[in-house]
């Protein structure tokens, strides 16, 4: 949907195994002007697998009876005029519609003149239509959504085959994702968790009640941005549920893959800064005799932050914080705060810094500075999820929790506000990654009651927002299965 200058059509048909591809485009001029891009497009509109339709999108796909395993919407931004007509519930209906089982919608979406309440209403209507929705950040403004009916079954080895085939590999290789790695680090937001993304409050868009255009409209004037790209990025977690986190559980990157990282970064630009150096961490520390890894480095425009630097003056003198602390936890206090800050800016799906010495500062402080040890055993468990360890993060967590202060000590959490949600957000993923939905929704409900979540709180966290809708989901879809008609909880 949407032709433009061809480019997209071109690089579908490069694929063999495409029998047939209808191109809608709106405006007969887009056509014509798309001739004079025939040596960038393959000659598309010449292939005879090819058809163009000019019309509008959401007249010919009520009343096509044509079915199709892919459905490719690249609109101009929805602040135009009429545009928003096609991210509405209805169109997307009618995509649905038109989907074979097992088919996928692709949706552009741009980042840029936009803010994030126009994106949670894209990504609301988007997710009511398609419940797997992944997202996927194909350039530094732009983002594709990959929707379905059903639950993706990716095969890495098909997946592979299929980006060597030499048409396929010579069009991927001109925007540098030639390695499999590579192009599966663009998912950046997991069908577990896209889905849940947008605020209850957020509205879908309908031809009934549009309400995207004004939105977006409003987010061009006043010239917004989105946080929630950043925000809801799994690849920067150690246990990321992407396409990625899943490749690496069985596979080591080569020094080849850590190359063509270099080159998408260098030349694109996409990566977060402090993702790319966690990068190049792992790179020098899997291939220490990598000189190509220590300049880049070297040269990358985040050259890690003054906290490293900090943590490594005060390490000097270990020992002796470390000792002083029964007297005044000041100091060591501090130490572990520069170390926990480093390590947070290191962590990734590409690299698990060691936190040996953080462990140590933080068991050292609940010796020594009993008033904040409820602040520490949350830190601690936060750092047993990162490494999997779920029993002890669990048991770290609980005991943080512990509402017997003379056992648990005060509670007080002042010294970090943000550890408890975060840590609640931590203990819910670990029972939904068990199935334990009741253990699950119970921290939900405690949640909610502690003021958690579904309150204006600076200190609440949008992952354990995000945690939380995706629980109520599975409780609600489960209650759907055994008592239809029931309640939301």
């Amino acid at each position: 949907v949407g032709l433009g200058s061809g480019m997209t059509g071109g690089a579908v048909m490069r694929h063999p195994g495409v029998e047939r591809l209808d191109i809608l485009e709106i405006s007969p001029e887009v056509v014509q002007a798309a001739r004079f891009f025939s040596a960038h497009n393959d000659g598309v509109l010449n292939n005879p697998r090819v058809r163009v339709v000019v019309d509008d999108a959401k007249s010919f796909l009520r009343t096509t009876d044509r079915k199709y395993d892919v459905i490719i919407s690249e609109p101009s931004n929805p602040w135009m005029a009429g545009v928003a007509a096609v991210f509405s519930l209805e169109y997307y209906g009618n995509c649905r519609a038109r989907l074979n089982p097992g088919g996928v919608m692709a949706q552009w979406v741009q980042m840029y003149e936009s803010d994030d309440g126009t994106l949670q209403i894209v990504l609301k209507t988007f997710s009511l239509v398609f419940p797997y929705l992944s997202v996927w950040q194909i350039a530094s403004g732009d983002l594709m959504l990959l929707g379905s009916n059903e639950p993706l079954s990716v095969d890495f080895r098909a997946l592979q085959q299929r980006m060597n085939q030499t048409a396929v590999k010579a069009d991927l290789e001109r925007i540098d994702l030639f390695r499999l790695p590579v192009l599966l680090a663009r998912e950046t937001i997991s069908p577990e968790n896209a889905a849940f993304i947008a605020a209850p409050s957020a509205a879908a868009h309908s031809d009934f009640y549009p309400v995207l255009e004004y939105a977006a409209q409003r987010a061009f004037f006043v010239r917004g941005d989105t946080a929630i790209p950043h925000l809801f990025e799994e690849n920067g977690s150690p246990r990321p549920s992407t396409l990625l986190g899943r490749y690496l559980q069985s596979h080591k990157l080569t020094e080849d893959d850590f190359k063509a990282f270099a080159l998408f970064q260098t030349t694109h630009g996409i990566f977060d800064p402090a993702l790319f150096r966690s990068l190049l961490t792992a790179w020098q520390n899997n291939f220490p005799q990598s000189m190509l890894a220590l300049e880049l480095s070297a040269k990358a425009p985040d050259r890690g932050t003054p906290d490293e630097l900090e943590a490594a003056r005060l390490a000097v003198k270990r020992d002796e914080i470390f000792q002083d602390a029964a007297k005044d936890p000041g100091l060591l206090r501090l130490y572990a705060h520069f170390l926990s800050r480093t390590y947070l800016a290191q962590r990734s799906a590409f690299y698990l810094p060691p936190a040996t010495e953080l462990e140590s500062a933080l068991r050292r402080l609940i010796e020594t500075d009993p008033s904040n040890q409820r602040i520490y055993k949350l830190r601690l468990a936060g750092l047993a999820w990162d490494r999997q360890d779920d029993d002890a993060c669990l048991r770290l967590a609980q005991s943080g929790f512990d509402p017997d202060v003379k056992s648990a000590g005060p509670i007080n959490f002042n010294l970090d506000p943000r550890a408890p949600p975060r840590i609640l957000a931590r203990m819910i993923d670990i029972f939904l990654r068990r199935g334990d939905v009741g253990k699950a929704w119970n921290l939900c409900r405690q949640a909610r009651t502690l003021g958690f979540v579904g309150s204006p709180r600076a200190s609440n966290d949008p992952i354990l927002e995000m945690t939380y809708r995706k629980s109520e989901a599975i409780i609600n879809q489960a209650a759907a299965r055994t008592n239809p008609g029931r309640a939301t909880p």
